[in-house]
């Protein structure tokens, strides 16, 4: 019996010495696992922005105040689709209106008159006609009468002659020749008459159409005036036109409504005032403003990134999955625009639009621990010596 018990001393004796030897195996590994890690694994090196924000690929278009003037009519909502020239905004313009309406009834009013006046030109030009044809039928018929008066009187001065030579020859007797005078210079006597009737026939048609003919011209003349009146009320309407045109805001490309101010009916605006923005139509992109220090020589095209969206819990919906493509190259207001494609969305579920701002991390390498505390130490280091030397 003493054997065996001895032999169960010395087991208990060596238990220990073995869970000293497991520990120290463990331990040796662990520290091995960490050694292998801390100089040969690689960890994410990210850069988080907190303003970040999904805007549309195209540049927006900012809707302004054209002019001054009491807004009377906003036709848009936010998010809204609209087409190009559709009136998203309307300014007071009673005042372009009651000139418009004016110059308009005044327009009007110069046709109708205009119109009378030609009408009354063709009257004119037509009685013109009429008399001229009417002259040339009197003054046949004159001429006419004129030259059949002339050859009677050339009848009558040929029979007083031949009774004259009867006379002296004692037939005929003082009397009868005395009568054939008389009939010969009475029958010259109607002759001139027909002639000078024919010539005043012509006279006459000579004054009625200069009278005519002046009418004529003033007729013309107050026509061209009118004319001429018109076409100033014409350029007046066009600019009456113009600055109602003005007043309105219409969308300059096809697209949907973003960044719409808050604006009542009634609300004055000033000259250059934007009242929206319409963003056109097409892909999505990812803008973020990165501090200098962040962004040079450390965020470049192609890099990967991933933003979360504000009120969409990212448990839930995901994350969008992006690509570095664009560094500015110059610094405005102390900061650096970036911007990124989007590869992909982490849920069909999540809205992805115009407006939309969350949080971004972008990986900007991978690196051993070991080399990012080597970097802090360096650089924990150089700042103290600054510290020191000042």
């Amino acid at each position: 019996m003493p054997l065996p018990f001895s032999r169960s001393l010395r087991a208990l004796d060596d238990e220990p010495r073995v869970l000293i030897r497991s520990f120290g195996l463990i331990v040796t590994l662990l520290a091995g696992a960490w050694c292998a890690w801390f100089f040969l694994g690689r960890v994410r090196v990210t850069v988080s922005v907190a303003n970040a924000r999904i805007e549309a690929a195209q540049v927006g278009h900012p809707l302004q105040a054209p002019v001054n003037g009491y807004l009377i009519r906003a036709l848009g909502q936010l998010g809204a689709r609209v087409q190009k020239g559709d009136v998203l905004f309307e300014l007071d313009g009673s005042t372009e209106d009651r000139e418009h309406n004016k110059n308009l009834t005044e327009q009007r009013a110069m046709q109708a008159q205009t119109a009378a006046l030609k009408q009354e030109i063709r009257a004119v030009e037509s009685a013109l006609a009429a008399q001229s044809d009417a002259t040339q039928v009197y003054v046949a018929e004159a001429e006419l009468r004129r030259r059949e008066a002339e050859e009677l009187a050339l009848f009558r001065e040929q029979q007083r002659a031949q009774k004259r030579d009867l006379a002296n020859a004692g037939v005929l007797s003082l009397q009868d020749l005395a009568q054939s005078a008389s009939d010969a210079t009475q029958q010259r006597t109607e002759a001139e008459t027909r002639a000078v009737a024919a010539e005043r026939i012509r006279a006459d048609h000579h004054v009625s159409r200069a009278e005519r003919m002046e009418k004529l011209a003033s007729l013309r003349g107050d026509t061209a005036l009118l004319e001429g009146k018109l076409l100033t009320l014409g350029t007046e309407l066009l600019e009456i036109d113009y600055r109602r045109e003005q007043r309105r805001v219409r969308a300059p490309v096809n697209g949907s409504l973003g960044e719409l101010v808050a604006l009542t009916v009634g609300s004055f605006v000033h000259q250059g005032d934007t009242l929206g923005t319409v963003i056109p139509g097409g892909d999505l992109r990812i803008v973020a403003n990165l501090l200098p220090e962040d962004a040079f020589g450390r965020v470049h095209a192609g890099q990967r990134a991933r933003m979360r969206l504000a009120g969409f819990p990212w448990t839930q919906y995901g994350a969008l999955t992006a690509r570095v493509t664009r560094v500015a190259e110059e610094v405005r207001d102390g900061l650096v625009r970036v911007e990124f494609a989007i590869v992909a969305a982490g849920s069909a579920r999540m809205p992805l639009q115009h407006g939309l701002n969350g949080s971004i991390e972008i990986e900007i390498e991978r690196a051993a621990p070991s080399a990012l505390l080597w970097r802090a130490s360096g650089r924990a280091l150089t700042q103290h010596r600054v510290e020191s030397g000042s």
